[in-house]
């Protein structure tokens, strides 16, 4: 969604039917996901009584969009916030040379720490690991979220992530 698609679904009373399809019984959450602002993100979440948002977001986009801003605005009204495109369309895979050296400094891998970045903050509720194409990156990715938990960068591991956006 976006703004312009937003005025949409408001004035052709989408919400209004979701609502009653969900008494009905077809319908078992409602949310949105959203490609805008985070004044287009506020208005559409104070608007309704969503019960989860998707957004992209990872640490190239912590101003971006709705931002680390949104995610935390969500979090304050108890709304599940689904991440989308964590590893930036696969631009936070593929690096210069000069950012492959700031990596190095780490003794995990770039995906792992970019993942990780994400998974370390109370706000997500779930992020989505998509654009594999194999099934050897799946079940790597699936491994790393089998270790992964809140708060295991170390101070240094996030120096390091400064470092790359600093780079970028």
């Amino acid at each position: 969604m976006h703004a312009g698609i937003w005025e949409k679904v408001k004035n052709v009373k989408i919400l209004e039917w979701c609502t009653e399809k969900k008494k009905q019984g077809f319908i078992r959450h409602i949310g949105f996901s959203l490609h805008d602002t985070f004044s287009v993100f506020k208005n559409i979440l104070d608007s309704y009584e969503w019960e989860f948002c998707q957004v992209q977001h990872n640490y190239m986009n912590e101003n971006v969009q709705v931002g680390t801003k949104g995610i935390e605005y969500a979090y304050s009204k108890n709304i599940p916030v689904i991440i989308m495109e964590p590893l930036l369309g696969g631009s936070l895979v593929n690096f210069p040379d000069s950012i492959n050296k700031i990596w190095k400094e780490s003794s995990r891998t770039p995906i792992e720490m970019t993942f990780q970045w994400l998974w370390d903050k109370k706000e997500m509720f779930m992020v989505l690991i998509s654009g594999m194409s194999s099934m050897e990156q799946l079940k790597q990715n699936l491994a790393l979220a089998s270790r992964s938990g809140m708060g295991s960068l170390t101070e240094g591991e996030l120096g390091i992530i400064g470092k790359v956006q600093n780079e970028f």
